[in-house]
């Protein structure tokens, strides 16, 4: 440009092309370069539609990235920028991205000069990273039967980005996260045992009260990003440390080096490398999971207990395991049949190890659900793996929650239920367990407790889409409609997979807010999800918008499915329009086929939804309400043991 600036201004910031950066008041704000290149696109493109290929020949026309590096930066700049909302940047689902704002190009010298100017931030692709590249390993997430029961359901892979959105909980002094410890063998297929010893020792640094420890899903989500720093990571995952290391297994010795970092800084605040026999690899997890948590004042006397009362476990069988746990989490075509397999060598070396048994519990329930085995043929087998891990190990929060799946497989709720409640004694800070406190909290309508153990699962697992999206859908229905449809834009973000089910949350605060109209202009670009909420939302924004011959035909579709689940969203759509005799007349309906159920022995697991469901709220108070209420409470008959922990 020869001595001339040439930039874009908009909403009060400047975009200085010359000086690569972003001035808001004279101040910089620092952006990678990668992330300065997308802005600089979305600028220049202002009001018209930017594809990922666009983005993918312009910004990174020389390197092969995958869509998570486009988040990032996406995410990164509206930060920067203060869009919350995604009302500045919008996504379009399964098409690409608007710049919103009205931008004006402006060449001359008139840019202002910086003041307190900042280096730009390192740009991923060229720094320094772990010093190991990893294999992609695809994100495990868990598959909903419903809100309340979100937890148990077994988990598939998603689509996932390594860059969420800002993490709901900003307080993180003793909040860490354990990152996959890298593959140093000379095969360089060893990846299951790094990440074994990974996930160990998240399991025994999550029993500390002291700790606020990221889940696996969340942790692992950075397996083959070696791109990223551990300072990058640590800002995503919203902690204060991280614990990497690596592994190098031959013959029989085996060496492992982890360090604990302290993010702030990038100081090591210990080191350790252990020189051992394959045989002691349980003694170098403790260790080194004690040793962590003495770095960090943490308390671990309940790990300690554990520790003590546990069997000893033969390497060959845990070798086994962590083999079949690698698979399991993979889900590659075929490969939980392999990790069946696997713990069911784990088992024959060592009957009683209880972890094999209790995952071979999750893996037949998979079979049965994702690989459509009969269920007649895979009970049994649930039933005798879960009889021998609770056996070998009756106070293992795994085993516990296990058993709760299949208690719900068969119809037990009171089993069920008393093994929840077991379960959260023994490990309370678990996020699917948290998850579980949530529906507890919102089958009883106690939404504010509901959202508490929701906000801390969501926290604890920032990157699962899953989570995320059961928080959005947890803030609608607990009337926090604005937050809601910002969580829910970050799910989209984080998953575009999950971009239908996200809009119909988005869809659902709108029409609670009484803004139908967006919530019709939405519903347009929405394929349906579920056919039945999806018509159920569009005859009440059709209603709201006028439309109301065009509504009843919607509903009277909805009238010719005699499903239960149709005749909860007829309900609503009854309430929520003002139809309260009819809504009255249908809710004694639902009443009657949810008594006729228990007195059946069968669980009406549809009637959950309405029992917490906005669109109903105008029905309150009134005896029918409350015969709805007395046939569909699934819990509140149910006396358990007292459950303390160890």
């Amino acid at each position: 440009m020869s001595g001339a600036h040439h930039g874009y201004r908009f909403a009060g910031f400047t975009l200085d092309l010359e000086r690569q950066a972003l001035f808001r008041d004279g101040e910089e704000i620092p952006l990678r370069p990668k992330a300065f290149e997308v802005l600089k696109l979305l600028a220049g493109r202002s009001g018209t539609l930017v594809t990922k290929d666009e983005f993918m020949d312009t910004v990174w026309a020389d390197t092969v990235v995958t869509d998570g590096s486009l988040t990032q930066c996406l995410a990164e700049i509206r930060r920067a920028l203060g869009d919350d909302r995604r009302e500045m940047i919008r996504t379009v689902p399964r098409r690409g991205v608007i710049f919103e704002l009205p931008v004006v190009e402006e060449k001359g010298d008139e840019l202002p000069a910086p003041v307190n100017p900042v280096a730009p931030l390192p740009d991923p692709s060229s720094a320094a990273g772990p010093a190991v590249s990893r294999r992609v390993f695809l994100l495990a997430v868990l598959t909903g039967l419903g809100l309340l029961l979100w937890w148990i359901l077994p988990e598939r892979p998603g689509d996932s980005a390594t860059k969420a959105p800002a993490p709901v909980m900003t307080s993180r002094d003793n909040r860490i996260a354990v990152l996959p410890f890298a593959d140093m063998s000379a095969s360089g297929e060893e990846s299951w045992f790094g990440d074994g010893m990974a996930e160990e020792i998240i399991n025994l640094l999550a029993v500390s009260s002291s700790l606020e420890v990221i889940s696996r899903t969340s942790s692992f989500a950075f397996k083959d990003r070696p791109d990223l720093t551990v300072r990058e990571i640590a800002e995503t995952l919203n902690v204060a440390h991280v614990v990497e290391g690596s592994v190098r297994w031959a013959d029989d010795r085996l060496r492992v080096t982890a360090q604990l970092i302290d993010t702030s800084d990038s100081t090591h605040l210990w080191s350790k490398t252990y020189d051992r026999q394959v045989a002691d690899l349980f003694a170098v997890q403790t260790e080194i999971a004690v040793a962590v948590a003495s770095a960090l004042a943490a308390a671990l006397k309940d790990t300690e207990i554990r520790l003590a009362g546990s069997r000893p476990v033969d390497p060959r069988a845990h070798e086994r395991y962590l083999q079949g746990r690698f698979l399991y989490h993979r889900r590659a075509p075929g490969d939980v049949p392999r990790a069946i397999q696997r713990f069911q060598e784990a088992t024959a070396i060592q009957p009683d190890y209880a972890a094999a048994w209790a995952s071979l519990v999750g893996a037949y329930r998979i079979m049965i659900i994702q690989e459509g085995r009969d269920r007649a043929e895979m009970l049994p087998l649930m039933r005798e793996a879960g009889k021998r891990a609770e056996a070998a190990d009756p106070d293992n929060a795994e085993v516990q929650l296990r058993l709760a799946a299949l208690a719900m497989e068969e119809g037990d709720v009171e089993s069920a239920r008393c093994r929840f409640q077991r379960a959260l004694a023994l490990e309370p800070g678990h996020p699917l367990i948290l998850e579980t406190q949530a529906g507890q909290a919102l089958a009883e309508l106690d939404m504010e407790q509901a959202l508490v153990y929701q906000r801390k699962a969501a926290a604890l697992d920032p990157l699962s889409p899953l989570v995320r999206g059961n928080f959005a859908q947890f803030l609608v229905l607990a009337g926090r409609y604005e937050e809601a449809r910002v969580r829910a834009l970050e799910v989209i973000d984080l998953s575009p997979g999950r971009a239908d089910s996200m809009n119909l949350v988005r869809v659902n605060a709108l029409l609670l807010q009484g803004r139908s109209d967006l919530a019709l202009a939405l519903l347009n670009e929405t394929e349906p999800d579920s056919q039945a909420e999806f018509a159920r939302s569009k005859a009440i924004a059709l209603h709201d918008t006028g439309h109301v011959e065009k509504a009843r035909a919607l509903v009277a579709d909805l009238s010719a499915e005699a499903s239960n689940e149709t005749l909860i969203q007829r309900i609503e759509y009854a309430a929520h329009t003002g139809d309260k005799d009819t809504a009255y007349r249908l809710l004694q309906s639902a009443t009657a086929r949810a008594r006729e159920a228990r007195q059946a022995g069968e669980t009406p697991w549809w009637a959950r939804r309405a029992r917490s469901s906005p669109f109903l709220r105008s029905l309150y108070g009134d005896p029918r309400w409350d015969d709805w209420m007395d046939a569909t409470d699934l819990w509140g008959s149910i006396e358990c043991p007292r459950a303390d922990p160890l």
